[in-house]
């Protein structure tokens, strides 16, 4: 545990010293992003640099889910779909409703030597830096500017509500899914009011099919409420959503959602029978 304390102390040097270095660049769009994605992610995470894990209302829930990710794992098993030590130890199946690709990340920290509470607040902050991070490249695609990158990214990373999420309602599902709601967002506007009126390419629908996987892989709910905003928007532009290249353009990237999340989906609807 000392070692992983000096650790800890040893990579904030490293980074503050990347920093400097960034820094003293003449690219200013790049000075842009990283002070953006730093600020983002430091002022979202400095409550985790204390020890010990902030007890909000589903941290147990969710540390069981990282425990029996981490323990299928030492046991040879890389695909859990029932956790046999949940619930005084009836098990419950709840991977087959509860996307949990991303706690594969905390488990193995754990697996890897990192004290638990640990392992889950390094992967808060890592969260914290994909959201900062995506939601920068996403702002700046969609605006066009570096500054308005930065401008979202610091809003969206610092919102009330994922925060709140984050401290309060300890929702690892559904701060998780947040990571990949501007992705989304990126790949519609890709698909919309960036793609001609010609022949759409696949390329362009892959934002908008990597943003729906990664939401889909953490949280149904928040995939639903994702897709209802989709089709309200789709019939709002109407006129753009039922031409010949967008409908070809929407079933490409609704096959290659279904195939690329096949491993999720089927043991998901095969449970409703």
């Amino acid at each position: 545990y000392s070692f992983f304390k000096f650790l800890k102390v040893l990579i904030l040097f490293v980074l503050f010293d990347w920093l400097i270095y960034v820094f003293t660049c003449t690219d200013s769009d790049k000075k842009t992003a990283v002070a953006a994605i730093a600020a983002g992610t430091i002022l979202s995470s400095v409550l985790l640099t204390a020890d010990g894990v902030f007890f909000g209302h589903d941290v147990l829930f969710h540390m069981n889910r990282i425990a029996e990710i981490a323990d299928g794992i030492k046991n040879g098993n890389f695909n859990i779909h029932i956790q046999p030590n949940i619930q005084n130890g009836y098990g419950y199946a709840t991977p087959l409703f509860y996307g949990q690709i991303l706690l594969y990340i905390p488990a193995l920290l754990y697996l890897a030597g990192i004290p638990f509470f640990e392992s889950y607040n390094i992967f808060v902050i890592l969260v914290n830096l994909a959201t900062a991070a995506l939601s920068y490249y996403s702002f700046k695609r969609i605006f066009k500017s570096a500054k308005a990158g930065a401008a979202g990214s610091l809003i969206y990373t610092l919102s009330i509500y994922r925060i709140t999420d984050i401290y309060v309602r300890q929702a690892v599902g559904e701060y998780t899914a947040l990571i990949f709601l501007p992705l989304v967002a990126y790949g519609v506007y890709e698909l919309y009011f960036n793609s001609g009126d010609g022949k759409i390419r696949t390329a362009k629908v892959l934002p908008l099919v990597l943003g729906v996987t990664g939401i889909l892989q953490c949280h149904v709910i928040t995939t639903q409420i994702t897709a209802i905003c989709l089709v309200v928007f789709g019939l709002i532009m109407f006129k753009k959503t039922f031409s010949r290249s967008m409908i070809t353009a929407l079933i490409r990237a609704l096959i290659l959602i279904v195939l690329v999340n096949m491993a999720f989906l089927v043991p998901f609807i095969d449970s409703y029978g």
